[in-house]
Order: structure tokens, then sequence, then C-alpha cells
């Protein structure tokens, strides 16, 4: 079984570098703190579980790819967040258990991605 990848149009590329023009997407995140490897497994194990069922509606979710990092504010600070399945939006998408875990819609972006 795949997972569903976020929907873009390349919109130049060069070398091995793609700039990328993205769909609105909605967003689980939460913010962890740690070097780069622990806080990525960490955020990755919280959004998890909301994902594996541990939301209001006892619901799993299907995993999509990539999984975003972001560095926040401080070298410590990170975002981790799962991209949600299309079909979701944040009407009829499962409310989360877990405070830490926050679900929130993104407008079309660009990404340099290589």
């Amino acid at each position: 079984m795949s997972n569903e990848e976020l929907n873009y149009e390349i919109i130049e590329t060069y070398k091995n570098i793609e700039i990328r023009k993205y769909d609105n997407m909605i967003l689980a995140s939460v913010e962890v703190q740690g070097d780069k490897s622990q806080a990525i497994s960490n955020g990755f194990k919280i959004i998890a579980k909301y994902i594996f069922g541990e939301n209001s509606n006892n619901k799993k979710i299907n995993m999509t790819v990539p999984v975003m990092q972001e560095n926040k504010s401080s070298f410590n600070d990170w975002e981790i967040s799962f991209v949600m399945p299309s079909k979701y939006n944040l009407k009829n998408l499962p409310s989360t258990k877990d405070h830490r875990v926050i679900l929130y819609e993104i407008a079309l972006k660009k990404s340099n991605y290589h």
C-alpha cells in the first residue's frame, strides 16, 4: 500500500533542484525541542499516535508523504508536520486528544526540493 503524496506542479528545474507549487493542505503538527534527529523522532511519534487512532473518532488516518520538519525560532525548536489525506478538511478531520497536536490549513506555497 503506497502513501498519498502531496499534489504539486513543477514550476522550474535547475540541476537537482525543483521549484514546486503545492495545493492547499491540512497539517497535523507538533512543536518539539531537541537536536534535529531527536526532535523528528519525538514529533513523529506524537503525530503517529493521532493518525493511528488516538483521536476524537478513534479512527485511523492514512499516512501521507512527505513528513515535514521546520527549524523554528531557535536552534533546538522544531515543528514536525504530517500532511492529512486530501479527502479531509478541517470540518471532517477527527480532532486531537493530545493538546500538543495542532490541525491547521496552509495555502498554496512554493518550495525548493532536492
